[in-house]
């Protein structure tokens, strides 16, 4: 269910009953449409106002819709981050669509917004610049992972070559249903550690992204969060003693895994 934030943002059209509220109105609305689909079916909430919708839906959509252009990721991203509290809690956090697809990984199409799109990047614009790199295209796909939420998948799979497959390979494979938090929500404006299944006792199973959203390398000291040892980034198979700070390259990520 889509745009449900709409019926509230139109005082020009009033209710027939003067006594409801736009909220009221959603909610009783939601309550109908709750009753008649049951407990097996489940119910996304899109644009929807997070305070009406709670305990009426399964899924809520906690980021914009997201585009395959690096300021929408940055931009999706940190809303994710900012709304991680939300996820098994109040319902599960919708991610939105799973894409990879741009020039390095195949699958673009003719551009539909093309007089809407600054030429040069914006960060954290909707949309800007050029379609994603491969670089760019995993930090999307390790958001999807380590945020635990629903994975649906937005490509034309015929068209992505090899390397666009193997990322959707690795999501589906990584992919879990698990709680996440991001560690450094305090020190910068957009988190840049995220942390999977940190409450299990040890370290198999959890995941750890070190997101770099800025235009020149970053060095990240994670042992300042309780992380040691080796552990081994998924996207490139390289190994990192967590001892020492790991270096970041730009518009790219760390998806850790304990060896």
């Amino acid at each position: 269910l889509d745009f449900l934030r709409a019926c509230c943002q139109r005082p020009e059209s009033p209710l027939h009953n003067k006594s409801v509220s736009r909220a009221q109105m959603l909610r009783h609305c939601l309550e109908v449409i709750r009753e008649a689909i049951g407990n097996e079916s489940v119910i996304l909430a899109c644009g929807a106002p997070f305070e009406i919708v709670q305990g009426l839906v399964d899924f809520v959509r906690t980021c914009d819709d997201i585009k395959n252009y690096w300021s929408n990721i940055q931009r999706a991203a940190r809303s994710i981050a900012y709304r991680f509290w939300t996820h098994k809690n109040l319902w599960y956090a919708d991610p939105d669509f799973c894409i990879v697809r741009g020039k390095e990984t195949g699958g673009l199409s003719k551009n539909r917004f093309p007089l809407h799109i600054p030429p040069q990047h914006i960060p954290f614009r909707w949309i800007s610049g050029e379609a994603m790199t491969l670089h760019e295209a995993q930090v999307w796909a390790t958001v999807q992972i380590i945020s635990g939420g629903p994975i649906m998948l937005s490509d034309n799979l015929s068209v992505l070559n090899p390397t666009g497959s193997e990322i959707l390979k690795t999501i589906v494979r990584r992919h879990a249903i698990e709680k996440f938090a991001p560690l450094d929500m305090m020190d910068a404006s957009a988190p840049a550690v995220w942390v999977q299944n940190r409450q299990k006792d040890d370290k198999s199973g959890i995941l750890v992204a070190v997101f770099n959203w800025f235009e020149t390398p970053a060095a990240f000291d994670l042992s300042k969060y309780g992380f040691k040892g080796e552990w081994k980034d998924i996207w490139t198979c390289t190994s990192y003693n967590l001892g020492n700070p790991v270096t970041v390259k730009p518009r790219s990520v760390l998806l850790l895994s304990a060896t």
